[in-house]
């Protein structure tokens, strides 16, 4: 340490017309650089050497939700069954079987089917794309935190492969197999299904409006036919109250089965 002394001699004028003289001012200046307080870490040194030894480590953030590994080729098949929701996939097809029985043409078991099909394996590849975009909103519900791309159990790329191959198969056994107006709306069903209603769910509930799109193909219906679709619709409420009942039971059971688990932990 050292001492700089200044001296300054201030005059100030004063309105009585003398002047006064300020005293010397003695500035002190410290050079000397004052040690590292404890528990410090000197940067430009940990720097300048290259190393980062000493420096604090950022602590590491636990994921709510973490992939659970792989599990062999055995159960691949049950794997892709949950990615194209399985039992959604047989309530589509069972409802293209109706449409086509009640179709005033004449019936072929060849042509049943190669539609139930190809049916099906749009209807899974458009799941399977669905469970794609969903996984971030999936991985927060009681209801779908378990589904095979959350849980790590199938990788993204082999889901929408898998979607690839699906999709395209169908849509080759429709063409071919039955006709390619079938073909078109199941390439309509399959794009208005990921590409619109599924990331509109996030926006409106209009999605359910668009997800009901349907429209009558066929014009000179006859009355045998009228009367069979009347007779489907008079089962289709009754049905619907069931399905609904049964469902909120067992959504209420769950819910608090997965409650008393999280008290336990």
């Amino acid at each position: 340490m050292f001492a700089l002394k200044l001296h300054t001699n201030l005059a100030v004028l004063q309105p009585q017309k003398y002047v006064r003289c300020l005293p010397s001012i003695n500035y002190y200046v410290n050079t000397k650089p004052s040690p590292p307080v404890v528990g410090t870490v000197n940067l430009d040194h940990e720097i300048s050497n290259g190393s980062n030894a000493s420096l604090p480590h950022k602590p590491k953030q636990v994921p709510a939700w973490r992939p659970t590994p792989s599990t062999d080729s055995s159960n691949l098949i049950n794997h892709y069954l949950k990615l194209s929701k399985v039992r959604l996939t047989t309530l589509v097809v069972i409802t293209s079987m109706a449409g086509y029985a009640v179709a005033p043409a004449p019936f072929e078991w060849s042509t049943f089917t190669l539609c139930a099909l190809g049916t099906g394996l749009l209807s899974g590849a458009a799941n399977s794309v669905n469970q794609f975009h969903e996984v971030p909103f999936d991985s927060q519900m009681s209801r779908t935190k378990n589904r095979v791309l959350v849980c790590g159990r199938l990788t993204p790329l082999h889901s929408m492969l898998f979607a690839a191959g699906t999709s395209i198969t169908g849509l080759g056994i429709l063409y071919y197999g039955v006709n390619g107006l079938t073909a078109s709306l199941g390439l309509a069903n399959l794009i208005l299904y990921t590409s619109i209603y599924t990331p509109m769910k996030r926006i409106s509930i209009l999605n359910t409006w668009v997800g009901s799109i349907a429209y009558k193909f066929y014009e000179d219906a006859s009355s045998s036919t009228s009367r069979k679709l009347f007779r489907f619709s008079l089962l289709h409420l009754p049905l619907m109250m069931i399905l609904f009942l049964v469902n909120k039971k067992k959504w209420f059971v769950f819910e608090k089965t997965d409650d008393s688990e999280e008290q336990s932990l």
